[in-house]
């Protein structure tokens, strides 16, 4: 009998079954006339060509899944049986004597628990038992184990850069930019990791190189278009800030659209937006807001009750006063809800000022000044001067504070520049120490070697040295006494060309003699060396 083999719905091939058990699934439905079989000696085909295989007219099914029983359909009896017949029970591992009791016997129910316990005990069921446990508590509690040491870099910076903005808050920076500046850092210690990551499916990486080429940073150039093919990489693979960010580029006009390398398609953009946004990105769920409340985007209308539904998933959030960066946000949706009930549209003035005190209340500057000028006309409240001024008060409280702060940034910013420079200056001084150290080691060793030549002169030699030493100096004092008399007499320009032209030819004379003197020197010097040597030979010759 041939064995088959079937393709499933999910285009993967099952098998093999015998004839019996073909017609099992048949009969379930699972093959159908169309579906793809093939027999173990290669023969291809349709289900529907083999004769017999279905009826020409099959009866409705009749019976429910109550009261299905696999005995109640004779060809799936067939089935068991040959797998019986095929496959006789194993005797178990383990197998546990039967339980008595006064009432009677349980050894039925004994020997089907050892039937199954006794499969578990088996050494090979063990083995593979530990390593599923292995496995999934590998999985669950460490997953950076599984995955190599760039995707381990990449997730763990990605993790770090985002987070860096509640790490580090000051409400006297600018933490974008601050955000931006420990990018950079992480980016030059590590975007060859990030790159190998990203060629290998991480989407923390994907994310992290598009915005190296959407800056500039680590490659030759700014290049939009790859950075939009790396973005839209992150965003499919369901990062959550890589999804708004090119939802949102989907959806911008058709011009932005194109200069950023994607064309406009607002469907796919919205559907983009809308996954970050249900996957609790509060940028996401704002924007949304933004999209539906303004009704400014191309084939999507204004809708404010969808608008409100995504804006109230932003402001139900829960602070956490350990991320002050998201809190910043959060307090900015219940700003924006409260301009929403001011809004002409709706005029729920009470509703608006509870949101405008709830923001005020927790430090968000825009809400007070709306506030107090709420306070001012009795919009939405009683008229309360004396409560408006000290809103006023505590704004101008705060902003000075922001302005101190800037201050004290701006000085923090000069005092490093000067310890830079101080840095640099200190540096160019250790350099130029270090020169003269040279310098005056090279002329240590030069005098050292002079005077080791000197002392290998004979008496002679450094008489006759001596001699032209003192020569020189006396043409040069000569040349001295001549020039004093010159320089106090005014002379006329004529006058002055020609002793130029005389001191010109004495200098040429005096350097003719003081070379001809040194060959001189030299020649001495060579005549006493080669008698010295003569003499040390022949006191050599002389000694027994």
């Amino acid at each position: 009998m041939p064995n088959w083999f079937y393709t499933d719905e999910f285009g993967q091939q099952q098998g093999p079954v015998s004839d019996s058990q073909l017609k099992v699934l048949v009969s379930r439905q699972i093959i159908r006339p169309d579906t793809p079989l093939e027999t173990d000696s290669g023969k291809k085909g349709k289900a529907g060509q083999i004769r017999g295989l279905f009826p020409a007219d099959p009866a409705p099914a009749t019976q429910t899944a109550e009261t299905f029983s696999p005995f109640n359909d004779p060809t799936l009896a067939a089935m068991l049986a040959e797998q019986v017949s095929n496959h006789p029970p194993q005797v178990p591992y383990y197998q546990p004597q039967p339980l008595q009791s006064s009432g009677g016997s349980y050894r039925g129910k004994s020997h089907a628990f050892a039937d199954i316990f006794g499969l578990f005990l088996k050494p090979p069921a063990l083995i593979a038992l530990g390593v599923i446990v292995a496995v999934i508590v590998g999985i669950v509690f460490s997953p950076s184990l599984f995955g190599d040491k760039n995707t381990r870099i990449a997730k763990q910076d990605y993790k770090d850069i985002d987070e860096y903005p509640d790490k580090n808050y000051d409400k006297n920076k600018d933490m974008e930019a601050e955000k931006v500046k420990f990018f950079r850092e992480r980016r030059a210690e590590n975007f060859d990791a990030w790159k190998k990551s990203a060629e290998k499916g991480c989407r923390e990486a994907q994310f992290l190189l598009a915005i190296c080429y959407e800056k500039g940073e680590g490659v030759e150039k700014v290049d939009v278009p790859v950075s939009m093919s790396w973005l839209k990489k992150a965003a499919e693979k369901g990062l959550p800030e890589a999804q708004f960010i090119y939802g949102m580029a989907r959806i911008a006009d058709p011009k932005t659209a194109g200069d950023l390398g994607v064309p406009q398609d607002t469907k796919e953009g919205l559907k983009m937006v809308r996954r970050a946004a249900e996957g609790g990105h509060i940028d996401a769920q704002m924007g949304l807001y933004g999209v539906y409340a303004t009704g400014l985007v191309a084939d999507i209308p204004k809708d404010m009750e969808e608008a409100v539904k995504w804006l109230r998933k932003a402001v139900d959030r829960k602070i956490d006063e350990k991320k002050p960066a998201e809190k910043e946000k959060i307090l900015k949706a219940w700003y924006w809800l409260a301009g929403y009930y001011l809004s002409d549209e709706v005029k729920d003035y009470a509703e608006g000022v509870k949101w405008l005190r709830k923001a005020a209340d927790s430090g968000y500057l825009e809400a007070m000044m709306v506030l107090a000028g709420c306070l001012q006309q009795g919009r939405g409240v009683e008229k309360n001067a004396e409560e408006a001024k000290q809103w006023i008060e505590k704004v101008k409280e705060i902003q000075g504070q922001g302005e101190q702060g800037r201050i004290r940034q701006e000085e923090e910013r000069r005092a490093q520049e000067a310890r830079r420079k101080a840095e640099q200056n200190r540096q160019e001084s250790e350099r130029r120490i270090q020169e003269i150290r040279q310098q005056g080691e090279q002329m240590r060793q030069d005098m050292e070697r002079r005077r080791q030549e000197m002392q290998r002169q004979t008496p002679e030699e450094r008489q006759t040295g001596q001699t032209v030493q003192q020569e020189n100096e006396r043409l040069a004092q000569e040349s001295r006494d001549r020039a004093e008399p010159e320089q106090q007499t005014p002379q006329s320009p004529s006058q002055t060309q020609q002793q130029g032209e005389e001191a010109e030819r004495r200098r040429q004379e005096m350097q003719q003699r003081t070379e001809q003197r040194r060959q001189e020197f030299e020649q001495r010097v060579q005549e006493s060396r080669q008698r010295s040597e003569q003499r040390r030979q022949e006191m050599q010759q002389r000694r027994p």
